[in-house]
């Protein structure tokens, strides 16, 4: 992605939509929800499993750089979720970050994507380019391209998980990027129109750490 004028003009608008989402889903700026240092309501092992397979849990009780990651990586997964999902008021369902809404899978959206999509792009240059070596729950070659798409959903169960797989598949491409149209050119599954994940990436590396913050792979997110 080139760094001109129309590069800035993209990474505007997916600043813009992560703050949108921000303040519905947390009531918060981006900035906030770095700065935050409220305790977890109802947050911490006490409330129950996290992380299927044991691993840190990623809620000490006071808000942090893991309360940020998770948080905002959660925001970046309702970006790839959200022309396949339907949204709504999470109700008393619980949320280990204190979400407002629910983003549930719509099997009609999956059963009909839209190649034109960057987020089916996405996927799809994801699966391409991932191997089952790294993620052993990858959808097997040969099925129609649709329904690897619908796997990966899937498999990767809520919105944490969508930017759990994400980023560590692409933390191990980042290098030195500092950039958001670095972070596009370095991770090979990334492209046009996926600036709100490039940026949501870059923003957790560079304030939080993302290499240290994530648990290791084969652990599986299950709540909001």
């Amino acid at each position: 992605m080139p760094g001109g004028p129309p590069a800035r003009e993209a990474l505007i608008r997916a600043l813009g939509h992560l703050e949108e989402l921000a303040r519905e889903e947390y009531g918060a700026t981006l900035n906030e929800l770095l700065d935050d240092d409220e305790p977890v309501e109802g947050g911490g092992p006490a409330s129950g499993g996290d992380l299927v397979g044991g691993g840190e849990w990623p809620h000490s009780g006071v808000r942090g750089s893991r309360d940020a990651l998770w948080r905002i990586g959660r925001l970046v997964g309702i970006t790839v979720k959200e022309p396949f999902a339907r949204v709504s008021d999470i109700g008393d369902r619980p949320s280990q970050t204190g979400a407002r809404r629910a983003w549930d899978l719509e099997p009609a959206c999956l059963g009909r994507p839209r190649p034109e999509w960057w987020q089916y792009r996405l996927i799809t240059g994801f699966l391409a380019v991932e191997t089952r070596s790294d993620f052993d729950w990858l959808p097997p070659e040969g099925l129609p391209e649709e329904h690897r798409v619908a796997w990966f959903l899937n498999e990767t169960h809520v919105e944490r998980g969508v930017f759990r797989t994400v980023a560590v598949a692409a933390r191990r491409h980042l290098g030195e990027a500092s950039e958001v149209a670095d972070v596009v050119e370095a991770v090979p599954w990334l492209g046009d129109g996926m600036e709100a994940v490039a940026a949501g990436l870059l923003l957790l590396a560079t304030t939080t750490g993302l290499g240290r913050a994530l648990p290791a792979p084969g652990y599986q997110i299950v709540e909001t």
